[in-house]
């Protein structure tokens, strides 16, 4: 499990921390805090991976930290000026 890139940060609309792992898409957790976040990812990973290996389906690959970085730059940038744009009433929600 610890070959795993896990994301965390803060989400507004949410009004909590969120956590995601690239790897296993349809996986996050939820928290107060950070570490809220992470731990309950890890326990959901814990599960998939044990799923995973009970199927004998291949576990995924890791995904290359610097491209995951790239992408989540990327959406949080479409994200900010979306927002801007619905501000300025450019776009309607």
């Amino acid at each position: 499990m610890n070959k795993y890139t896990f994301n965390v940060w803060w989400s507004d609309e949410d009004e909590c921390y969120v956590s995601v792992c690239p790897d296993f898409a349809a996986l996050s957790g939820l928290g107060d805090t950070a570490e809220d976040a992470l731990a309950e990812l890890q326990v959901a990973l814990a599960l998939a991976i044990e799923t995973y290996q009970q199927e004998d389906w291949p576990l995924p690959t890791t995904t290359d930290v610097n491209v995951d970085r790239h992408i989540v730059q990327q959406l949080t940038s479409f994200r900010l000026r979306l927002v801007g744009q619905m501000q300025e009433g450019q776009v309607q929600p």
